[in-house]
């Protein structure tokens, strides 16, 4: 189609360039405007000075060599193909460890796997020798051992400014324990029936806390990538909503392709995650469940075929809604498991990318966490309560909430392999920070309705150094 843009677009094109610090070569305008529409040709030049101001080239004008840098395909797809040797595993998939009977023997069954599992990970704890259970406290006590230590599950807790208390249970007792008032804050980041140690001491017949800590992970040095090369994460796609922002996908898929410039950038990505929410599932008269994972398909298989797609669910698509979930059904979404490049998983998986362990969870028990977590008013950045997750060891410690989770045989939600890049979605916000070492990464939805920076963003996380970019 031969577009040959006007006198008037053509003017308002240098305007906005003018405005963003830049001049543009009348000659390398008409050659962009004579075959593109006015957005593809702004997009080009905003790619061109995104690209000038990473690569440090302080010409304000831009020529025909910055054009032909951003449009050098071959060297692009050279450059690309160098890096971009798969050394992906996948460590963890839900959808392998799904065995659910909804039989009272089976909760029970969980929830003596998820004591089992959290309670292995004491020996994490140096003193995890130290630790009795609660039924031998007694005993201790009376042989004059002053302080003790104990752990098990926060089946309830109470703040108040008279008294403040836990109820602690283990597979042996359930015990009353005091929290005085140096420890409040403590308590108030404890979610219930996450497991604690507590260390306790009897005084006047009663039982008060000394300390209270989380199974918590590890300070050690996290993996990183020896080759300098990208994962790009995306989430909440809802496809087939009327807000999908088709414009901003068509745009996302240009860049990934090198056509906006950032070739530094674009040639090194070499994994994508899209983190659950994939489908509105919100009934609709034109398309069918199937229609919209079609569409999705159609999408997808516009991404440069050298990117490996990893594709967890989340509480909209088409699967089990109780966690863990397993990928989404195959006869939903037949074409997106035809495409080679694509890897369909639960929610969560955890995987290897160049030796950089990744937790993919969507994160539909952070709701919980906001609803338990007391902050003083303070506005609690997704990022915390996705700490609250790590220092508990579980994804979703809390029961009887909001969030659903199935009695598998197994509690596969107990965190055992702690990550290098934990990533959650639910919330639907951006958001970035650094626990331990540990990268916690909130994504966005991927609307037109989006406000400011929130709409259709995409986040670019270096393997190697753990810097992050937003793009979209």
């Amino acid at each position: 189609m031969c577009y040959n843009l006007d006198v008037n677009e053509k003017s308002r094109l240098i305007r906005k360039v003018l405005d963003m610090g830049y001049q543009v070569d009348p000659g390398v305008l008409n050659s962009l405007c004579s075959t593109r529409s006015f957005d593809e040709v702004l997009s080009i030049l905003i790619g061109i000075i995104k690209n000038k101001k990473s690569i440090g080239d302080k010409n304000m004008y831009i020529v025909d060599n910055d054009v032909n840098y951003l449009f050098s395909r071959e060297d692009f797809k050279t450059l690309k193909a160098s890096v971009l040797e798969d050394h992906s595993k996948i460590i963890f998939d839900a959808s392998s460890s799904i065995t659910t009977s909804h039989e009272f023997g089976n909760y029970s069954m969980y929830l003596r796997s998820r004591f089992d599992r959290l309670n292995a990970l004491l020996k994490e704890h140096l003193d995890w020798k130290d630790i009795i259970p609660i039924n031998l406290l007694g005993r201790n006590i009376k042989k004059g051992h002053d302080k003790n230590k104990i752990s098990g599950f926060v089946f309830d807790k109470r703040i108040a400014k008279k008294s403040s208390y836990l109820i602690l249970e283990d597979s042996t007792n359930l015990i009353k324990i005091m929290v005085p008032p140096s420890l409040i804050n403590r308590l108030r980041e404890i979610l219930l029936d996450q497991y604690v140690i507590v260390e306790v001491m009897f005084r006047e017949n009663i039982t008060q806390a000394v300390s209270i800590n989380p199974l918590d992970i590890s300070s050690e040095k996290r993996h990183r990538s020896v080759e300098d090369v990208n994962v790009i994460v995306i989430s909440n796609l809802l496809v087939g909503s009327p807000q999908f922002d088709l414009k901003g996908w068509d745009n996302f898929v240009s860049w990934l392709n090198g056509d906006f410039g950032e070739l530094n950038i674009v040639s090194r990505i070499k994994y994508m995650i899209i983190n659950g929410d994939l489908i509105d599932p919100s009934f609709s008269q034109q398309l069918s469940i199937a229609d919209k994972y079609k569409m999705l398909y159609e999408l997808v298989g516009k991404i440069p075929s050298n990117i490996r797609i990893f594709l967890i669910p989340g509480e909209c698509d088409a699967t089990r809604t109780a966690l863990p979930q397993p990928a989404v059904i195959r006869s939903f979404a037949r074409h997106l498991y035809s495409l080679k490049n694509v890897v369909m998983l639960g929610n969560p998986s955890t995987i290897l990318l160049d030796g950089v362990f990744v937790l993919m969870y969507h994160g539909q028990s952070l709701d919980d966490v906001k609803q338990q977590i007391e902050t003083g008013g303070k506005e609690r950045r997704v990022t915390d309560m996705m700490e609250s997750l790590l220092k508990a060891r579980h994804l979703a410690p809390s029961l009887g909430m909001n969030t659903s989770i199935a009695p598998d045989q197994d509690d596969n939600l107990v965190i055992q392999q702690v990550p290098d890049l934990f990533i959650c979605s639910h919330l639907g916000e951006s958001d970035v920070n650094y626990y331990k070492g540990t990268m916690l990464l909130s994504c966005p939805s991927w609307t037109s309705t989006g406000i400011g920076l929130e709409k259709s963003r995409a986040a670019v996380v270096s393997l190697k150094t753990f810097d992050v970019i937003w793009r979209g």
